[in-house]
């Protein structure tokens, strides 16, 4: 309750809750948390199913108006889920050796390429920080193009409502926004890459800094 700062529902999720989302029927929300996300009912508080992971989940993000979930994992993996007759089962996997711990996915509206974003250095590690995002092939389960290098873990990665448009955000202080382009040979000739449109550059206080 925002008048009483008093909450109008807990829940209670082993292995603690890292990120939360709703999913689009505002009755359910994803609890990310130890080695699995959690579906909750927002009205029960009960946990409904748990999505099985190998590594702490950092997030998940919805997509295919809610029949569709992505989890993110510290091990480096992300998991697509899908729905059907009111579960959500394994659909497919994703990984690539320049991420080592994800921290953020996004689905384009076509649900066809996936952006996976997080940092090239295991959990723990103390080498200097570097971050990446790489596009995946859904329907092919291929890389698309190479990796989208920052200097710093990335944090979050999103999608424009076009499709052809892809933020990404990092540690480096930096926002960037790629261009999903594609040459004219058939589909599955077609070698599609992003290319950097713009930057914002940004200092340790969240101020933009003049290019």
């Amino acid at each position: 309750d925002t008048l009483t700062g008093n909450p109008k529902q807990s829940f209670n999720t082993p292995g603690g809750a890292f990120y939360c989302v709703f999913l689009p029927d505002g009755m359910h929300l994803i609890s990310c948390g130890k080695d699995a996300a959690s579906i909750l009912n927002v009205v029960t508080g009960q946990i409904e199913q748990r999505l099985q992971c190998a590594g702490d989940v950092r997030s998940a993000s919805v997509f295919d108006g809610g029949d569709g979930i992505i989890t993110n994992e510290t091990m480096g993996r992300t998991r697509v889920w899908h729905q059907m007759e009111g579960r959500f089962n394994l659909e497919s996997e994703f990984f690539h050796e320049s991420i080592k711990s994800v921290y953020f996915s996004d689905m384009n509206p076509e649900a066809s390429i996936l952006a996976m974003s997080g940092g090239t250095l295991a959990l723990g590690d103390d080498k200097p920080q570097a971050g990446a995002t790489v596009l995946f092939d859904i329907n092919e389960r291929r890389q698309m193009g190479p990796p989208l290098i920052h200097t710093g873990y990335v944090r979050r990665v999103q999608f424009d409502v076009t499709g052809r448009k892809l933020l990404t955000a990092s540690e480096d202080h930096t926002a960037r926004l790629w261009e999903i382009v594609s040459n004219d040979l058939p589909l599955e000739d077609a070698i599609r890459i992003a290319r950097l449109y713009a930057q914002v550059n940004y200092d340790v206080k969240g101020r933009i800094i003049p290019m």
